[in-house]
Parts: C-alpha cells; sequence; structure tokens
C-alpha cells in the first residue's frame, strides 16, 4: 500500500499466491480485485481490514483483468 502524497510504503496485504497484478478498486473503493498470473486466478481483498478474503481458480493464466463499473464483475483475459 502506497501514500502517493508522500510515496511512502504505509502497508500491506499478504495474499496466498504469488503473481498478483492488475488491481482494481470497487466503486465503493472497499475491495481491491487482482489477477494472479503465475497462479491462474484471481483474488480479492478487503481494503479496510488489508486481508485476502478470497481466491478463484481459472483454468488459464490471466495476463489483464477488468473490473465492470458497478464493481460487480471481474473480466479476467
Amino acid at each position: 500500500i502506497l501514500d502517493t502524497a508522500t510515496r511512502k510504503v504505509t502497508g500491506e496485504i499478504k495474499i496466498s499466491h504469488p503473481g498478483a497484478a492488475r488491481i482494481a478498486l470497487t466503486p465503493d473503493q472497499k475491495t481491491l480485485v487482482y489477477n494472479l498470473q503465475q497462479w491462474g486466478g484471481a483474488g480479492i481483498a478487503d481494503v479496510v481490514t488489508r486481508k485476502e478474503i478470497a481466491t478463484i481458480r481459472i483454468p488459464g493464466k490471466p495476463l489483464s483483468a477488468g473490473l465492470s463499473k458497478d464493481g460487480r464483475h471481474l473480466y479476467l483475459g
């Protein structure tokens, strides 16, 4: 977690699998979603508690991720 004003690391969210990339925040900014390139899936983290709350395995290794405007759907490619 980076403070963009001070450009300093202020914390971290530990995840269960390597390769997190292509992050996005839900519209309420309470949930972080990201692809897990090396593992082959996606992860979901609670921003307030700074904890991973779920992982989703898919058949393949996603290189991209996009979130729908309402935050209900994560698209992996």
